[in-house]
């Protein structure tokens, strides 16, 4: 499970990171397929995947992709909107739940609305550094707080949402992405306070992405949301904290 699990890891971090290194039209293919099958996997997780409403959610995803570069301020406060109602149900779980109706709807904030987020921290500003961030910040925290999870992992305090997830896990995972950063950033000569604020605010949100998405999984029943990636799972299991690390990172860059 661990070999299988590094290996598509490094797998999807490569096209991950070949996608955000060429930008662009790539970016936004590769953007548009995660969103499409993330969304697909959701509208599964909950059993309504051949819902005729569900469909009207990829038409819309694909015009939201086409027009959210002119409006990237609207993009990060519908973003910051969507984390705080999605922190709100990891915090208070399992008070709230999600009916399959309501779903429909948050699927398009929750993944559409996110997930653009991380094409344009790539496409507005300083791109590169700012996509650098990005990929330290959840694919970086995430690796280390499995692995230190795993090893150190005493304090469960969300036995509901995540059962293995631990506070040492976290705390590794927030800590190794912030020091890894400021190395790399220190090396790319850029500000290794604005460096290590960012990564911090990008990691702690990471964590709470994935809460968010194990919440869903809770509330249906399922342990995965699919089983498109050995040793992850679905898609959808890959990427929840990149959807929240994305968005936090476009609103740091855009208001911050």
């Amino acid at each position: 499970m661990l070999k299988e699990r590094v290996i598509s890891g490094l797998i999807i971090a490569l096209i991950g990171l070949t996608g955000i290194l060429c930008g662009g039209f790539p970016l936004w293919c590769l953007t548009l397929i995660i969103v499409c099958l993330c969304t697909f996997e959701l509208f599964k997780a909950a059993d309504i995947h051949n819902n005729k409403v569900t469909w009207l959610i990829y038409p819309c995803e694909v015009i939201w992709l086409l027009f959210c570069r002119k409006i990237v301020m609207i993009v990060a406060v519908l973003a910051a909107v969507t984390i705080i109602f999605m922190s709100i149900y990891v915090f208070t779980y399992p008070k709230i739940r999600f009916s399959k109706g309501f779903l429909i709807p948050l699927s398009f904030f929750y993944i559409a609305v996110l997930g653009s987020s991380i094409f344009l921290i790539r496409e507005t500003g300083d791109g590169i550094y700012n996509a650098v961030l990005y990929l330290i910040g959840c694919f970086g925290t995430d690796i280390f707080a499995y692995f230190v999870g795993s090893k150190f992992g005493k304090h469960h305090p969300f036995p509901l949402l995540s059962p293995k997830k631990s506070v040492e896990g976290c705390i590794g995972g927030i800590v190794c992405s912030v020091l890894i950063g400021c190395i790399v950033t220190a090396l790319m000569k850029r500000p290794v306070l604005h460096s290590m604020l960012i990564l911090l605010i990008v990691s702690v949100f990471s964590e709470i992405g994935d809460l968010a998405a194990s919440g869903i999984k809770r509330q249906f029943g399922i342990k995965d949301y699919g089983n498109l990636i050995p040793g992850h799972g679905g898609l959808l299991d890959r990427f929840d904290s990149s959807l929240f690390a994305g968005g936090i990172l476009l609103i740091c860059v855009t208001f911050l």
